[in-house]
């Protein structure tokens, strides 16, 4: 795909889940996710569609 923008859509859409083992100790663990979408004429678009993803990018800093 030509022209593609940079995607602002978010990628990662990871959760936790949190388990109290006693008063004083909690377990977290992370539950991964991601978002296999991404708004049309973007490169994360192109990318989750099978494209490969064609445009310009400037980096800043």
């Amino acid at each position: 795909m030509l022209g593609c923008t940079v995607s602002k859509d978010p990628f990662y859409a990871d959760d936790y889940s949190a388990e109290e083992l006693d008063p004083d100790h909690m377990r977290f663990q992370v539950i991964p996710g991601r978002n296999w979408q991404g708004s049309e004429g973007t490169d994360l678009f192109a990318i989750c569609h099978q494209y490969v993803s064609v445009g310009i990018v400037n980096n800043v800093g």
